[in-house]
């Protein structure tokens, strides 16, 4: 039984004693938004949000917008204002926030209204929006209807703890790194890497030639998987 996470489904397939999945993207959409209410991260894109939202609003900043895209040829894309109940909205106005961000510096510093991020503020958000890329992947890729999606749970489960394994970063992106740690705390306690250990899911992926040699990450759960079948 596949559904949402409401405690009401998990408590009916105990009742019904059936195998309960947590929906896969719903669960990710969790994590995600889990790790975006830090504080550290909502004060970046807490000003992201006002200056995308000035240029939808106001007409006499986004024509302005347009002229030095062409004057620079730059793609006249307008900018993207996230929305609360879909998190992917936020790496779409993180990914057109960092594309114009030399046209948006440009239109700040004529207009006394915003400040736009500084350097080393941009870069935190370029690094935000790199990491968010791989969830929005592994989002799209999981809610397909015309593909099998349970075989790619394990791999990507795995893929996933590793983006969100940025220890390298701790220095030069400080507020990435902590939305790397947030990712991976939700993760772990989402079950996340539990996965591997499903008897289902590891038959599944065995059963994938997609993956069954190179899944699973260690030498005692590639001895389980041998063991399910």
């Amino acid at each position: 039984m596949v559904s949402d996470n409401a405690e009401v489904m998990k408590c009916t397939a105990r009742i019904l004693k059936l195998f309960w999945f947590g929906c896969y993207p719903h669960t990710l959409n969790l994590v995600v938004k889990d790790a975006l209410k830090l504080p550290q991260c909502s004060a970046l894109l807490t000003d992201v949000r006002n200056i995308s939202s000035h240029f939808k609003r106001s007409c006499k900043p986004s024509d302005r917008l347009r002229d030095i895209q062409k004057n620079m040829k730059m793609p006249q894309h307008r900018m993207k204002r996230d929305c609360e109940t879909r998190w992917s909205s936020t790496y779409d106005m993180l990914e057109r926030f960092t594309e114009q961000f030399a046209v948006v510096q440009m239109v700040c510093s004529e207009d006394d209204e915003f400040c736009c991020p500084t350097r080393s503020e941009l870069q935190e958000l370029r690094k935000l929006r790199d990491i968010l890329k791989s969830f929005k992947e592994v989002t799209t890729i999981m809610s397909s209807e015309k593909n099998v999606t349970a075989s790619s749970i394990i791999y990507l489960s795995v893929q996933l703890l590793k983006v969100a394994n940025q220890s390298e970063i701790a220095e030069s992106h400080p507020e990435a790194f902590a939305f790397a740690e947030a990712l991976k705390r939700s993760m772990i306690h989402r079950g996340f890497a539990s996965r591997a250990t499903n008897p289902t899911l590891r038959m599944c992926t065995i059963l994938d030639p997609r993956y069954k040699t190179h899944t699973f990450p260690n030498a005692e759960t590639g001895r389980c998987k041998k063991s399910a079948l």
